[in-house]
């Protein structure tokens, strides 16, 4: 999840003072499209080459409620064009492990410990549809390089596969339309199946500050500002 440092646990004493701040049309925005967040399944980007998919994983983790996309930099940058992800990166929380800070056992150890089964997708190992898929606890579903695949340890470590029935010549599809036709079918189940998905209220709060901390003009500071004259 996004991580919490003492500053952020300061901001929320402000948030009804920056809530002040945002427009009407922000704040029914945020009001509204929060009740449609979700973290009861998450997603794993596993050291994606092209910006492309990058970019179109968050656009697309934003577009179904998706609120947590995590991403393991190994080889390679996980960079987001703005043209693509139209700004989508603002509304997505992001959690990066970067490969020599971290190895990839601690980064998948980190997101189990956060509550996670762990589900690769793959087309190349025997695994559930997204229609049959267990989804009444947490999962991550993680979503493997364009170039080499998943790293080995995501395979050893994965709790569960998951995989989309091809029936043409192709073996299978681009992975950012893969992780497309997952998170529409998998947010189709949570709405219809009667599982607890949606945001706590507490946790809707935190994550509409997130929001607001990224988008009012000098957030940041105006918070540091009041933290600072409260101390005085």
């Amino acid at each position: 999840m996004e991580q919490v440092t003492p500053d952020f646990r300061m901001a929320l004493k402000y948030y009804d003072r920056l809530f002040d701040l945002l427009t009407e049309h922000k704040k029914n925005l945020f009001t509204t499209l929060i009740e449609y967040r979700t973290n009861h399944i998450a997603w794993l980007a596993d050291n994606f080459y092209h910006e492309q998919n990058s970019s179109a994983i968050i656009r697309s983790a934003d577009c179904f409620g998706y609120n947590t996309v995590f991403v393991i930099e190994d080889k390679y940058r996980f960079k987001v064009n703005e043209e693509i992800a139209m700004g989508a990166q603002k509304w997505v929380n992001t959690v990066i492990f970067q490969v020599g800070n971290v190895d990839y056992g601690q980064a998948i150890h980190a997101i189990k410990q956060s509550g996670y089964k762990l589900i690769a997708a793959t087309p190349h190992i025997d695994g559930l549809s997204a229609e049959n898929l267990d989804i009444r606890k947490p999962i991550c579903i993680a979503m493997g390089s364009e170039r080499h695949g998943h790293h080995p340890e995501i395979l050893e470590e994965a709790d569960g596969f998951v995989a989309i029935p091809m029936e043409g010549f192709s073996e299978s599809l681009n992975v950012s339309v893969t992780a497309g036709v997952l998170m529409y079918t998998l947010k189709k189940r949570l709405k219809s199946e009667g599982i607890d998905w949606q945001l706590s209220d507490a946790d809707k709060k935190r994550q509409i500050l997130i929001w607001m901390l990224k988008t009012i003009p000098s957030a940041q500071k105006m918070v540091e500002r009041w933290i600072q004259e409260e101390a005085n």
